[in-house]
């Protein structure tokens, strides 16, 4: 019996895209992404710079995860799932933008119930906000600027 999803394009066009970047969040939820790791990755790049004050940088690191680790990888997620839902299923954009934040909801508590089983990471629904508001910001982007029409698989 064929895998027949994998021979299909839109997998690769539209699920697999979201499916990586599931991949990869779930990748940074672990010791990798914990503020320990983060903060070495940091320090090497303001290497180059003029060294910042023990103070500023730990503020600089807080935000930085916090914009780029939760609202940038949620907002993407967001718009990664919404992608999937509108041009592979050709869902409306109402339904699929419930289906993309759904996905979002579901994805950003499985990330920080596998963060509170870590001893690096600490889960926090705080975070799962912070997730929401990024998948947030994304849906009022693409609702202002529009979902574009997909068109079916077969129809040119």
């Amino acid at each position: 019996m064929a895998i027949t999803f994998l021979k299909n394009r839109g997998f690769w066009l539209y699920w697999l895209p979201a499916l990586a970047w599931c991949g990869l969040v779930l990748l940074l939820s672990g010791d990798l992404g914990s503020a320990r790791n983060t903060g070495k990755i940091l320090k090497w790049l303001l290497s180059w710079f003029p060294p910042l004050r023990p103070e500023q940088f730990n503020l600089l690191h807080f935000y930085l995860r916090k914009t780029l680790g939760h609202f940038g990888n949620y907002a993407i997620l967001y718009f990664l799932w919404l992608r999937a839902f509108r041009g592979e299923m050709g869902w409306s954009p109402g339904r699929a933008f419930l289906w993309a934040i759904a996905a979002c909801v579901a994805f950003a508590l499985l990330d920080e119930g596998h963060q509170s089983l870590l001893e690096s990471r600490t889960g926090s629904l705080r975070d799962v906000a912070l997730d929401l508001t990024g998948a947030s910001a994304s849906a009022l982007v693409t609702w202002v600027f529009g979902v574009p029409r997909v068109r079916p698989a077969g129809e040119k």
